[in-house]
């Protein structure tokens, strides 16, 4: 919650939080999901993990959805 209250603060021309979480990395993957982080897509072999090539997860929240957020 507080680091979504210093986003709301930054110049309004950014207006989208944008994260690419491993796909080796579900616990972070879930966190971000049940803080409100929407699923925007998985970008396929784009990431060496132990070195093995494994995608992404794509996920945003925008400015608006935050706010949102935040008066709940």
């Amino acid at each position: 919650t507080e680091f979504f209250k210093i986003f709301i603060t930054l110049p309004s021309e950014i207006c989208k939080l944008i994260v690419m979480i491993p796909e080796t990395r579900k616990i972070v993957y879930n966190f971000a999901k049940k803080v409100g982080f929407i699923d925007e897509g998985f970008s396929k072999d784009s990431v060496i993990s132990n070195g093995e090539l494994c995608g992404r997860y794509l996920l945003g929240l925008t400015r608006k959805e935050i706010e949102v957020f935040l008066c709940q």
